[in-house]
C-alpha cells in the first residue's frame, strides 16, 4: 500500500508535501529526504487524528501518478487500516470489538492504534477471522 504524495518546491527553497487521499496532511522541510521522512511518520498520524479519533472510515490510497512520490505504509498499519475501516463500516465500537474477543478495551484499543507498535500482525488477523474476514497481503512496485 502506497499512498501517493505531491511535493513540491516553494519560491523560497523549501519542499512541501500534499496527500490528495489525505486532504488534512500537510508537511514541509528543507529537502526531498526530509519530506519522504516526515511524511512516512505523518501519515498514520494524520490518518489517526483525522479519522480513527473521529470515528470516521480511513481513506485508502489511490494509485500513484507519475508526479507523484509513493509513501509506502508498513504492512501492520495497513492491516490496522483495513480492521478500523471494517469496524466502522459495520458500526462497531472498539467496546463492542473488545466484547467480541474477549479482551479489555486497552487491547482493543491497541489492535487499530496506528502510531504504536502495540499489536502483532497475528493478534489483528485472528480478529478479522474473527469478525469473518482475511488479510491477503501482496507485492506491489515501490512508487
Amino acid at each position: 500500500m502506497f499512498y501517493p504524495i505531491e511535493i513540491s518546491q516553494t519560491s523560497s527553497g523549501e519542499y512541501r508535501a500534499f496527500c490528495r487521499d489525505l486532504p488534512e496532511l500537510y508537511v514541509s522541510g528543507k529537502t526531498v529526504d526530509e519530506i519522504k521522512d516526515l511524511v512516512a511518520s505523518a501519515v498514520p498520524a494524520t490518518m489517526e487524528l483525522h479519522y480513527r479519533r473521529e470515528k470516521k472510515a480511513i481513506p485508502l490510497p489511490s494509485p500513484v501518478l507519475p508526479t507523484e512520490k509513493g509513501i509506502y505504509i508498513p504492512i501492520r498499519v495497513q492491516a490496522k487500516i483495513l480492521l478500523w475501516n471494517l469496524l466502522v463500516e459495520r458500526g462497531m465500537s472498539l467496546n463492542d470489538l473488545a466484547a467480541l474477543i474477549e479482551a479489555s478495551a486497552p487491547q482493543a484499543q491497541r489492535l487499530v492504534d496506528l502510531t504504536k507498535k502495540g499489536a502483532s500482525i497475528e493478534a489483528i488477523e485472528r480478529v478479522m477471522n474473527t469478525l469473518g474476514k482475511g488479510l491477503i497481503a501482496s507485492t506491489e512496485d515501490e512508487q
